[in-house]
């Protein structure tokens, strides 16, 4: 592989190494893994395959490359500290503390200069034959060399070089360089991340792609998008008629008409050649150019239609019936903010502008796993005790619905195989929403496997009905929700928890990522009252919103799904609050669009 953070001593055996491009989830990295020697046994063959596995490989390539780029350029440190046999660390657990302690040294010692402490680092040496050692990326001050080696009274052996990237030298070169050794050696599973970032280091960015502008519809635009020039770019007439001096009309009317020699004639497309004399008309289309010096259109039905010369019946005004430059949009002005989505309309202002390709950023990627033993996938034959998969199909037409692509699937109760699904998905997926599993059931394991995954749990639980046993978690960076089994249950948590993370993940703009909250008044009730908050869902229309089921509470179950069709919306009963009637105003929650 090129550039120069390839330049590492290879420990123990002698193997092959491979050069792939592989797509990790929305990046393309350029990987080294390890294949197979000639003289390997077929157990060496079978560990360094799995070893090596294009999933490990995304996982810790796509997210050490993202923070780099996002944090560290030209000018910044790369450092490798090793240990002399004296000050060697027993095992890797100590060789953490001491890295850990230099960081915080190193912290303390830049704090009385304001100066902040970026970095990340990887432990190395746990390979057959290796010695423990540190590599790390460091945000450069200016006055670090020394300092660095004073602090570090481990060795003598301090290496310290500047960052460079360019064509030959990339973030992406660097980033298969620091996670070399657990793809070599080690089994990282999905949720172990093999180097540690410090704190406060810039969020990345979706990445972004460039496309046509007739395949920009529905995508989400990358950077604020701007007109390029009036538009019009000309003074023009607005239908088909006389360009004229408006002085040159004055008195006009059928009783009396005046005359004018018609000494031009301009289509759309056309650019005038000369100016207008005073005095003289010109024979004008629908979106030609005002020729200079005419200062109004006097429409044709006001005429005799004449060649060589026109009768006009009316008298003008200065600047009446004209088109004028930049009336559309004006040069510099904002078409579309970064994070909106493209519409129709977007695209034809842009294409007006003569925008051929416009930035967006890249379609975030989805899983969505269906547990549970009794499933079926669509079109397959039904046995007695068990349903089909429709709350996964239900969940997956929605994320597309809004933008997403998604990978589908389902599996059975068994904690071992939600498990590798889970992985399977998270090495391939952006994130991934997985349905059923998660109350207190003998058979729900989602928390475990989540704890398993080493899954960073962000809540556990939502004070509302339906849904109320959802888990939200992150593994690898990657968001993971797992919602109810029950059909309803889940569409609701969707909206309201997923759906807005996913959005803002995705690009969208902050404000076109929450559901739009209003006021209306109900025209069907609820009979049943409400403990705690409960989500009911309806169809808004209007200042009007309607309950389906007429106020029979059986209606909402959480387990129906046929209510769903034709819902727009959430009706928020807050807790404590009894049955509604028709005629009461209640607080909607609308789904975004």
């Amino acid at each position: 592989m090129a550039g120069r953070w390839t330049s590492w001593r290879e420990r123990g055996p002698p193997v092959s190494k491979t050069l792939k491009q592989v797509r990790a989830g929305r990046l393309v990295c350029a990987v080294v893994y390890t294949t197979a020697a000639a003289g390997d046994s077929p157990r060496a063959r079978t560990q360094k395959q799995r070893a090596s596995t294009a999933a490990r490989d995304k996982l810790n390539a796509r997210t050490s490359f993202q923070t780099l780029a996002a944090n560290f350029d030209n000018g910044d440190l790369f450092i490798t500290l090793t240990y002399d046999d004296t000050h060697l660390p027993e095992d890797r657990e100590a060789a953490i503390r001491r890295i850990r302690s230099f960081l915080s040294k190193l912290r303390k010692a830049r704090k009385p200069r304001g100066q902040l402490l970026h970095y990340i680092y990887v432990t190395e040496g746990g390979c057959p034959g290796g010695r423990l050692h540190h590599h790390l990326v460091v945000n450069s001050t200016g006055e670090d060399l020394e300092e660095i080696r004073r602090l570090w009274i481990y060795g003598d052996n301090v290496e310290v070089r500047r960052l460079e990237f360019n064509q030959g030298h990339t973030y992406e070169d660097l980033a298969s360089y620091l996670t070399k050794e657990p793809r070599e050696w080690g089994h990282p599973q999905v949720g172990e991340r093999t180097w540690t970032p410090s704190l406060g280091l810039a969020r990345t960015e979706p990445e972004t792609e460039t496309v046509p502008l007739d395949e920009a519809g529905g995508r989400i635009a990358a950077r604020t998008l701007s007109a390029r020039m009036d538009q019009p770019p000309f003074d023009r007439s607005p239908f088909d008629g006389y360009a004229l001096h408006s002085a040159d009309a004055a008195g006009a009317s059928r009783e009396t008409p005046v005359t004018l020699p018609v000494t031009m004639k301009l289509y759309a497309g056309d650019a005038p050649a000369s100016p207008l004399p005073a005095g003289c008309a010109a024979r004008i289309m629908t979106g030609a150019p005002l020729p200079e010096g005419a200062d109004c259109v006097l429409m044709q039905e006001l005429t005799d239609s004449g060649e060589e010369t026109v009768q006009l019946y009316a008298a003008m005004k200065p600047q009446q019936n004209v088109v004028f430059r930049g009336g559309d949009i004006a040069a510099g002005a904002v078409i579309a903010e970064a994070g909106t989505v493209l519409s129709p309309a977007h695209l034809g202002v842009l294409a007006g502008q003569g925008y051929a390709e416009v930035p967006v950023y890249k379609t975030l990627t989805v899983g969505v796993l269906a547990t549970g033993s009794e499933l079926l996938a669509p079109g397959e034959a039904w046995t007695p005790g068990k349903i089909y998969d429709a709350n996964g199909v239900q969940n997956a037409a929605r994320l597309r619905q809004l933008g997403f692509a998604v990978k589908r699937r389902h599996c059975s109760d068994d904690p071992e195989e939600i498990a590798r699904e889970m992985r399977e998905l998270l090495a391939e997926c952006d994130a991934v929403i997985t349905g059923g599993g998660v109350s207190v059931g003998q058979k729900d394991y989602l928390p475990a496997v989540l704890e398993q995954l080493n899954a960073d749990i962000l809540f556990a639980g939502v004070a509302q009905k339906p849904g109320s046993p959802m888990l939200a978690g992150k593994i690898d960076g990657k968001l993971v929700f797992c919602l109810s089994g029950n059909p309803f249950a889940a569409a609701a948590t969707l909206e309201q928890y997923a759906v807005p993370a996913l959005l803002r993940a995705a690009g969208r703009c902050e404000e076109s990522c929450l559901l739009p909250r209003t006021t209306r008044t109900l025209t069907t009730g609820f009979s049943k009252p409400s403990k705690g908050n409960r989500y009911l869902r309806a169809k808004a229309m209007g200042g009007s919103v309607t309950i389906p089921g007429e106020g029979n509470a059986e209606a909402h179950s959480s387990g129906s799904l046929s209510a769903m069709i034709g819902c727009n919306c959430l009706v928020e009963l807050p807790a404590g609050s009894g049955p509604v009637t028709p005629g009461e105003e209640v607080e909607v929650l609308s789904f975004v669009q």
